[in-house]
């Protein structure tokens, strides 16, 4: 990813991240920003029950070789 190219309000977190749910009808957590003051970074973070504090899993998706988004990729 070239981050020129990133739209700035994904890297807006400010008031519950009101930004980009406006823009995008969802979020965005890069994987490796803090995620809490412990200093816990977001993939660490989301693999943690919030309720309990039991390991839970997350669920990787690789769309580099999908089809749909190949044809609008651009290098």
């Amino acid at each position: 990813m070239n981050p020129a190219f990133l739209n700035p309000v994904l890297l807006t977190f400010e008031n519950n991240r009101a930004a980009q749910k406006a823009k995008y009808h969802g979020e965005l957590f890069p994987s490796t920003i803090v995620a809490d003051q412990a200093g816990t970074i977001f993939v660490e973070f989301f693999q943690i029950d919030r309720f309990t504090g039991a390991p839970k899993g997350i669920v990787a998706i690789d769309l580099t070789s999908d089809p749909m988004i190949q044809l609008t990729v651009t290098k």
